[in-house]
């Protein structure tokens, strides 16, 4: 079940949402949470990317984590199709 957030933002802030809601012809609520999905998801990959800089992780175990087919980015890499 979803809970509920108060947070304060500043005005100027509330007012790129709500123009970004208008544009995009969804309701504050539902564009802030589409936002905070898509940033916590930016922060997982930015978290698991810095894991494997910092050798924390294997590039396979990073690859799992993102599902990432490393088959497939090795040969998108080269330009060639699997098949």
């Amino acid at each position: 079940m979803a809970e509920t957030v108060t947070t304060r933002v500043p005005k100027e802030t509330l007012e790129e949402i709500d123009k970004y809601s208008k544009e995009k012809h969804m309701d504050r609520a539902t564009l802030l949470r589409n936002l905070i999905e898509k940033g916590l998801e930016y922060e997982k990959k930015e978290k698991i990317l810095q894991q494997y800089k910092n050798r924390k992780i294997s590039l396979q175990r990073a690859a799992e984590l993102l599902k990432i087919d490393l088959t497939e980015t090795k040969f998108a890499k080269l330009g060639l199709n699997e098949s």
